[in-house]
């Protein structure tokens, strides 16, 4: 899994789920530090 930091939100390299366009993009503010952890 590909993971691109942007300005605001981490966008997750998968398949359109029910985010629609946003393609799995969870905004920063959620569960930021584990994100970042696994990194």
């Amino acid at each position: 899994m590909k993971i691109k930091p942007t300005p605001l939100k981490y966008c997750y390299s998968i398949e359109p789920t029910v985010f629609g366009n946003r393609r799995g993009c969870f905004y920063k503010k959620y569960r930021t530090q584990n994100f970042e952890n696994r990194v």
